[in-house]
């Protein structure tokens, strides 16, 4: 699955809404003119999940990927010199820059985040799920307050389950927002059997 197919699949995911989610508490924004901090994370980008070098030194495709594309290596794991073009047509080779940094480090890591606009006044955030990931940051923002959740997708039946943020803070610069970039800093904690907090930074293009 490219990181192109994983925003597609999260977009599609319908986004827990305040108020259906009494649990959830909406959280006033802190808006500053001018967010002082390192977010040095945007400017570094990895291909996606399943994207890595051969020993070739070829970008080659692991994971979930078309079946087309392991037929087409040799038995050594090389694509062959007639086959690079095809090979790369079906594979997104794609640059992603980081846009979200979480300071609690682990399996379970968060750096896409996509954001998007749904109406005048909100905005819809979400992490990128991926081979090995399956839990997802989910924000939606209304004028000056903000909802936020973790939620676990699992490929196990009926496992799903939603954590809806109890207490906590976001900041966001004010004049970036306006030119469209999402620069935040945000600390929320969770409920699940007990309490859990995820901080961290946020750099993102807000889409239309």
């Amino acid at each position: 699955m490219t990181m192109k197919h994983t925003f597609m699949l999260i977009s599609a995911i319908i986004f827990t809404a305040c108020s259906t989610t009494e649990q959830a508490k909406k959280i006033r924004i802190e808006w500053s003119e001018n967010l002082e901090g390192n977010f040095s994370f945007k400017d570094k980008w990895s291909y996606s999940e399943a994207i890595s070098k051969n020993q070739f030194g070829q970008l080659v495709c692991d994971g979930l990927c078309p079946d087309e594309t392991y037929k087409m290596l040799d038995s050594e794991g090389r694509i062959p010199d007639d086959s690079l073009h095809a090979y790369y047509q079906l594979i997104d080779t794609t640059h992603f820059y980081h846009s979200i940094a979480m300071a609690e480090h682990g399996a379970d890591s968060l750096w896409y985040l996509q954001v998007r606009q749904i109406g005048e006044d909100s905005i819809e955030c979400c992490t990128a799920l991926g081979v090995s990931t399956y839990t997802t940051l989910k924000m939606n923002i209304v004028n000056d307050f903000c909802c936020a959740f973790l939620e676990n997708v699992s490929p196990a039946p009926d496992s799903n389950c939603t954590y809806p943020c109890i207490e906590g803070s976001l900041k966001i610069d004010k004049s970036l927002w306006k030119q469209g970039i999402m620069k935040a800093f945000f600390r929320f904690t969770f409920l699940e059997k007990n309490k859990f907090t995820r901080t961290g930074k946020i750099y993102a293009k807000i889409e239309n």
